[in-house]
């Protein structure tokens, strides 16, 4: 599957079809997450939520082209995977705090519970 993706991804560099359904399968993801992330993240505007929707796209589809091909990489997928995952925890968090101090928020956020090591 994560050939095709990158085949897709070539294709709609060429062709204009393929580039709008490209598109607008990511941005239904992102509509997903953004309703999603709202239910637990309630303080946090949409706009706010679309752009670390979009952040969690560009290290997924990033993370897809550098660790998914053939080869020894220097750096194991795993050992960097809990780093995207605090990167996105931050920027929630942050915005959380910050619709709190601006007065924008509407509820408030849910805690982060951290895994166990």
């Amino acid at each position: 599957m994560i050939g095709l993706f990158r085949e897709l991804w070539v294709l709609a560099k060429h062709d204009a079809f393929a580039a709008q359904e490209v598109l607008r399968f990511y941005e239904g993801l992102i509509e997903s997450f953004v309703e999603v992330a709202s239910q637990v993240y309630p303080t946090i505007g949409a706009q706010r939520l679309r752009q670390v929707g979009h952040l969690i796209g560009m290290l997924t589809e990033g993370g897809t082209v550098l660790f998914a091909g053939p080869g020894e990489r220097s750096v194991a997928f795993d050992d960097v995977r809990p780093m995207a995952i605090d990167m996105v925890m931050q920027q929630l968090e942050s915005a959380a705090r910050d619709a709190s101090r601006d007065g924008t928020a509407v509820g408030a956020a849910q805690p982060r519970r951290r895994k166990a090591n």
